[in-house]
């Protein structure tokens, strides 16, 4: 079994973030252990078994969230296993618990044009200016702000290309509003930031280096504080897409913007093309048309 849980995690790596990994990884250890208990191999699995799975876990003193975790790494990891043969059952046939959604509201505009006003024309505060509008304006993730670079930037296009999950590219429009940001802090702050001449990152930290993750995460929750928030990167995310939405964009449209991975999803994407997604985006996000700077 953790021959071939190794061999299902190789094959979908590339899909998947570290972090998404690493959850795989333990919960399909999960897996393990319950068959090497019982002396299971993979190919005895039937819906019998899943389901003593289902009951042992639940008897393993773990939360709802961490058992739907679990189970949803199970689910994938029996689909890889019936699609290559290893077992005879379609794991479909099994009804999962689904987590339920934790409810999330999202700033509203009023409370994203405060937020963005916040941060000074320090070096600092005009990198904090252009992450926060990377995090709202197009959506970005934690991850693919934090790697943006500067090659990443067409300036004579308006383009930037983001890297998603798996390794996934896509081209996002720069609208007038964040591409005077960008261009604000590329003069007036990160110049005053970096540290040597090969760095390429475009947001830096304190001493000059890429801004990692956890320090991207501590900045969003300060400025959020200041107006008796409650702010994580995610929820300027999830913000973006609200307010997209609620002004007319297609869904598929956003969806193509945020890069999310879902089959039905790409399958509509496809028939968006660029300069309708730059357009609808221009229109559409309450930022896109104001200026970055002095509004």
């Amino acid at each position: 079994m953790t021959e071939q849980i190794q061999e299902f995690l190789q094959s979908v790596g590339h899909r998947y973030s570290e972090k998404s990994l690493i959850l795989h990884h333990y919960s399909l250890g999960k897996l393990a252990q319950f068959c090497q208990e019982r002396g299971l191999e993979l190919a005895e699995f039937r819906v019998e078994e899943l389901a003593a799975f289902h009951r042992w876990l639940l008897g393993c003193n773990i939360s709802q969230a961490t058992l739907c975790i679990i189970l949803r790494s199970a689910r994938l990891f029996l689909k890889w296993a019936y699609r290559t043969e290893r077992i005879l059952f379609d794991v479909e046939t099994y009804d999962f618990p689904v987590k339920a959604a934790t409810p999330q509201n999202p700033p509203t505009v009023q409370v994203m044009r405060r937020l963005l006003e916040l941060p000074d024309q320090t070096p600092r505060g005009l990198r904090d200016r252009l992450l926060l509008e990377l995090l709202y304006v197009l959506g970005l993730r934690r991850t693919e702000c934090c790697s943006l670079d500067l090659g990443h930037f067409n300036f004579a296009e308006a383009t930037v290309v983001i890297t998603g999950k798996g390794g996934d590219e896509r081209l996002l429009p720069l609208s007038p509003g964040l591409f005077a940001t960008t261009q604000n802090y590329l003069e007036q702050g990160r110049a005053q930031l970096v540290r040597g001449p090969g760095e390429q990152a475009l947001l830096l930290n304190s001493t000059g280096g890429r801004l990692d993750g956890g320090v991207l995460y501590a900045i969003v929750r300060r400025y959020g504080r200041v107006l008796g928030l409650k702010l994580k990167p995610h929820l300027l995310r999830h913000a973006c897409a609200t307010h997209l939405i609620e002004a007319g964009m297609e869904h598929d449209q956003v969806q193509q913007l945020l890069g999310h991975r879902c089959v039905k999803s790409t399958q509509r994407y496809t028939r968006i093309r660029p300069c309708e997604l730059g357009k609808e985006f221009v229109a559409a996000h309450p930022r896109a048309v104001v200026e970055a700077v002095g509004d």
